[in-house]
């Protein structure tokens, strides 16, 4: 593919941002002072607006690219709905989308855990860059 095709920036600028939400959370975790992070990229609802937008792009990618055999990546696919359910179902729960269910939501995950989920999906979109620039 060529430097020029739109994919390879909405993903490259993609796992930046996600990225740097990723890195921002897990080092204010361990105490470590980014100044160069805006500091709203460690916000925990960033991490969840960062993670449902992860998602949907994962699932964008998987239905609208095939493999040369013309099949659909069931892998993509699965990880796609889990990132964004990982995304949305705690913002739908913070912002009290879900009080209309006759049962309780519990589904608390640490920001670390949510954070290391986006920081190892922006570096598989990195790699998933590489090998688009190689081809």
């Amino acid at each position: 593919m060529k430097v020029t095709d739109r994919r390879i920036w909405v993903s490259l600028v993609s796992a930046l941002i996600f990225g740097l939400s990723a890195v921002s959370v897990l080092s204010s975790r361990v105490n470590i002072n980014m100044a160069f992070i805006p500091s709203f990229f460690g916000n925990e609802l960033a991490l969840k607006v960062f993670l449902l937008l992860a998602g949907i792009l994962l699932l964008y990618d998987s239905f609208g690219f095939h493999s040369l055999s013309g099949r659909m990546k069931l892998s993509s696919i699965i990880a796609g709905f889990l990132l964004a359910s990982l995304g949305a179902f705690p913002l739908l729960n913070q912002f009290g989308m879900l009080n209309f269910l006759p049962f309780i939501v519990e589904f608390d995950l640490t920001p670390s855990v949510l954070a290391g989920l986006l920081l190892f999906y922006s570096l598989y979109l990195l790699w998933d860059v590489y090998l688009l620039i190689r081809e």
